[in-house]
């Protein structure tokens, strides 16, 4: 038995957060993962798991490790993957997570290529169930609107578009121009505002990098559909922050106007996600592929 293997079965334990679906993922049996994990425990002189209930919780050596042998297992499975006759074929279901808007939007209309491959997307759309589906590996892949940290997810910047305040071109005329300038935002607080759940995503920050201060009116609106609240500001109902990607063609169509321009609007970025070793598979890197090419065109 070589290091190198307990190496490769402590790291698929330490993704899965389980030995049983390690063993089953390495087609070894769960005694077989436990003598591998128990051989680099004697070898380090320190545990690698904790049993807390029924979970399996790595101690701050197995996050360490991880860390510095991920790369090195990665790059050598890659190498071998590459190399193997028959290695996994392009096909199958690809499970991809996140905010329906962002892919119908930016990534649908480039996803063309597809057709010559026997591979299904599925987007599943619940943006607060993200990271632990991602976890639990329900889905593949996890586009985010915030960068997160997790010791068994890798995370890369896909995307971005800055903030504008947009509302219906009626809504311009209480707009003070000069007094938002000089960080006077009076005229603001008493228009109806529409926002996407209670953190206030978008017009939080918004307000904080625009005008330096806390965004405190109580929203008229409150839909975690960013199509229906762009729909209820064309039609009147109140003003909001969005991204420019998104409201673009009621822009272009004078449905809606910017309300304010500012120098120093925020960036709003988007994230993929996915679990540590997951991009070997073929399948999946190619749907990671054509994401991020999907995203590059549509900046």
């Amino acid at each position: 038995m070589s290091y190198r293997d307990c190496l490769h079965t402590f790291l698929t334990v330490y993704r899965l957060g389980s030995q049983l679906k390690a063993a089953e993922s390495l087609t070894m049996t769960q005694p077989g993962v436990s003598q591998h994990l128990k051989m680099l425990e004697n070898y380090l002189g320190k545990p690698l798991f904790m049993r807390v209930g029924r979970k399996l919780e790595p101690t701050a050596v197995s996050h360490q490790l991880a860390l510095n042998i991920t790369d090195a297992l990665d790059k050598l499975d890659d190498v071998l993957c590459t190399m193997k006759q028959g290695t996994k074929s392009l096909s199958g279901d690809v499970y991809v997570g996140g905010l329906s808007e962002f892919f119908g939007k930016v990534v649908v209309p480039h996803l063309s290529k597809l057709s010559q491959y026997d591979i299904r997307i599925r987007f599943e759309i619940d943006y607060s169930t993200l990271m632990p589906r991602l976890l639990n590996n329900e889905i593949n892949l996890a586009q985010f609107v915030e960068y997160v940290t997790h010791p068994q997810i890798t995370i890369e910047k896909i995307y971005h578009q800055k903030f504008i305040m947009i509302g219906h071109p009626k809504y311009k005329k209480l707009i003070n121009k000069k007094a938002l300038d000089r960080g006077d935002i009076s005229c603001l607080k008493d228009l109806p505002w529409l926002t996407y759940n209670e953190t206030l995503l978008f017009i939080k920050q918004y307000f904080h990098t625009v005008f330096e201060c806390e965004f405190n009116s109580t929203p008229k609106l409150i839909i975690s559909d960013l199509y229906a609240i762009l729909d209820a500001v064309k039609t009147g109902l109140g003003v909001t922050v969005l991204s420019s990607y998104f409201c673009q063609e009621y822009l272009d169509n004078n449905k809606v106007v910017v309300l304010y321009e500012s120098k120093n609007a925020p960036r709003h970025y988007f994230y993929l996600g996915w679990k540590q070793g997951a991009l070997r598979d073929p399948k999946l890197k190619l749907v990671y592929d054509l994401i991020k090419e999907a995203s590059a065109q549509s900046e």
